[in-house]
């Protein structure tokens, strides 16, 4: 059985700590999430906007002039700006729209219906012509600038630049714009309506999926209890989080590799922090009843170019002040390892929450950053709580103690190689026990200790770090 994000058994026993959230930390529960719609054959900006926190803009209504359905661009409004919305056929690039769709003749005007609702403000809808060397055969465009209550035909010309009917055109791509790049332009809840397009020429020419009645839909499978970076994403490169059956224990795990974002960044992960709607920062996190002492887990990770996983968690005590915030890396592992992240509290203040992020990239200042490809998996999360205060951990090796707490004899297992210098001290910093070991497993006799809590420091080429080491009579 998974274990719950709490050490359950010592909740339990010692009526201690309840847990006061459902977290599923073996990511076992997953939810199927549609982010938004898209009429096939077409982009959209919906990506950019559910990245940004806002609806997307693209709609697909039943409103038609025909058939079904038809499609409605929108201008969002967003805390601190205005998103007007695109669809368009091609791709967006360096000087603007570029590639697009095959055509076998040249046409003559672009018709269609409209209707548009712009609250004062104006929208676009713009047609490039090119041949197969990208070279501009022919452009039209249409303003709006006033309301279309009820479905009107329009007819944008194609103007072509050489007017030689044996230049055939190649390719030709599409915009429809719900604002203008003037930013004094953009009003929200302004929006177009389209529907019934097609190319007229000499011989009527055919718009693929101009009558918006073939639609496609961007799901991703989401873990519930958490927010994955699949949003930051949407519409660039595939998924960056989803569910693995390759798990230490249980049916699942959690995959999170770096792909490409809106962002231009190329970072996977997931927090148990949920965002504030219509924007990109996150909130909240895991309700504790007393200071957490340490995460621990299993993962996997295949890295990139060098790169590491990382684990940043954050504390935060009532009035949302952040107690702690550290980040913790981990290394390259072939085979189900596992890992602690210990918490530091240098006071007496007790915390409320704790935020949990765990990153399929280096965060660190001064690494070389999130490399594309790195893949972590995590599985079987707990937290310990019951640790002193002013216990250190930086990013570094991880370690297992065990039995802790212990009364004779205590046995480290490192979980990295190599050399590696050990110190124990007690909670003042006095050294009590120096010794260093060379790859594997090492002996550390306490039987002449007495009662109390002391430090396990590792030092090796993976980082330094410290752990905590009860010693029981």
């Amino acid at each position: 059985m998974k274990r719950i994000l709490s050490m359950l058994a010592l909740a339990c026993s010692a009526g201690l700590y309840a847990q006061t959230a459902p977290v599923d930390a073996g990511f076992e529960s997953w939810t199927s999430r549609t982010w938004y719609f898209e009429p096939k054959g077409f982009l959209s900006d919906n990506g950019d906007h559910v990245y940004r926190g806002v609806e997307p803009a693209i709609e697909r209504v039943s409103d038609a002039h025909s058939g079904k359905y038809a499609v409605r661009i929108h201008t969002r409004k967003r805390a601190d700006d205005t998103l007007y919305g695109t669809l368009y056929i091609g791709s967006p690039g360096s000087y603007g729209n570029e590639g697009g769709r095959r055509l076998r003749k040249r046409p003559e005007l672009l018709r269609g219906y409209m209707k548009a609702d712009l609250k004062g403000g104006e929208a676009f809808v713009i047609v490039f012509v090119r041949d197969d060397k990208g070279q501009v055969l022919g452009i039209g465009s249409n303003s709006i600038d006033t309301d279309i209550p009820a479905y009107e035909e329009f007819g944008i010309r194609i103007n072509w630049f050489d007017p030689d009917p044996d230049i055939k055109a190649e390719y030709f791509s599409f915009a429809a714009i719900s604002g203008s790049s003037n930013l004094e332009t953009q009003v929200p809840g302004s929006n177009i309506t389209l529907d019934s397009l097609w190319f007229e020429s000499a011989d009527t020419a055919i718009f693929e999926n101009g009558d918006f009645e073939e639609w496609d839909s961007l799901v991703t499978l989401e873990p519930v209890h958490w927010t994955s970076s699949n949003y930051q994403g949407l519409g660039v490169d595939s998924v960056s989080v989803n569910l693995s059956s390759d798990a230490f224990e249980g049916k699942h795990s959690i995959a999170i590799v770096n792909r490409k974002g809106w962002n231009g960044t190329v970072k996977g992960n997931v927090t148990n922090q949920q965002r504030i709607p219509g924007s990109m920062e996150l909130t909240g996190g895991l309700p504790v009843n007393n200071n957490p002492g340490r995460l621990k887990g299993y993962y996997k990770y295949k890295p990139q170019s060098g790169d590491r996983a990382s684990i940043h968690l954050t504390t935060y005590q009532g009035d949302g002040t952040v107690q702690e915030d550290t980040i913790h890396t981990l290394g390259a592992a072939a085979n189900w390892t596992p890992f602690t992240c210990g918490l530091t509290y240098f006071g007496s203040d007790t915390i409320n929450e704790i935020a949990i992020s765990l990153h399929a990239g280096d965060l660190r200042t001064g690494a070389i950053g999130p490399r594309l490809g790195s893949l972590l998996m995590v599985d079987s999360l707990s937290i310990e709580y019951g640790w002193g205060l002013g216990v250190t951990y930086l990013y570094g090796p991880s370690i297992s103690l065990f039995p802790n707490p212990a009364a004779h004899d205590v046995k480290l297992v490192p979980g990295f190689g190599g050399k590696y210098n050990m110190l124990l001290t007690d909670l003042s910093g006095r050294t009590v026990l120096a010794t260093h070991g060379n790859e594997g497993e090492m002996r550390l006799p306490i039987g002449h200790l007495p009662a109390g809590m002391y430090h396990v420091r590792i030092q090796s080429a993976s980082g330094t770090a410290a752990y905590p080491l009860q010693v029981a009579r």
